[in-house]
């Protein structure tokens, strides 16, 4: 038996005769409905990589912001322990200053007292002044190794005696 009409049934090809330009088989449905299950999948699965991309692109982004944010703020909290610092820093100037300022007056005030001291001759036993700070010193007795209470210095009363 030869087959005179191949990929369609008796029913299609009576079908193709009636009318050639627009006949279209199961098989040709068929494909052609696979054909854009297809195209669909596709559109489906690029709408799909689109969201995901975008949704990556969000998650990026918000992290960027957050990154951004944390670094604002560390530049935020050293810059305040900078001015902390730097607030220290002059805060402790300002008292060494005064500090410096009180011994000066203190040292003023003991030289001038030594010298008011040294002139009026308020002393009742023999009197020197400290090699170092120029205070007066009484020797009231005993050997002649001396200490200055104000600079810390030890001396012989001995050779400096006048």
């Amino acid at each position: 038996m030869i087959a005179w009409h191949d990929e369609y049934t008796c029913d299609e090809y009576d079908g193709f005769l009636t009318d050639p330009l627009n006949f279209r088989s199961q098989a040709q449905l068929a494909g052609e409905a696979a054909e854009a299950r297809d195209r669909a999948m596709d559109d489906l699965q690029r709408q799909i990589e689109d969201s995901e991309r975008q949704f990556n692109y969000e998650i990026l982004a918000s992290r960027q912001r957050t990154e951004a944010l944390r670094l604002s703020e560390l530049a935020r909290i050293e810059g305040e322990r900078q001015e902390a610092l730097e607030r220290a820093r002059r805060e402790e100037a300002q008292r060494q200053a005064e500090e410096k300022r009180k011994v000066e007056a203190r040292k003023k005030a003991e030289e001038e007292a030594t010298q008011v001291a040294f002139t009026n001759r308020t002393f009742s036993n023999p009197v020197k002044p400290c090699p170092k700070c120029k205070r007066p010193i009484e020797k009231r007795g005993g050997c002649n190794h001396m200490h200055c209470p104000l600079c810390n210095i030890n001396f012989d009363w001995g050779p400096l005696f006048f």
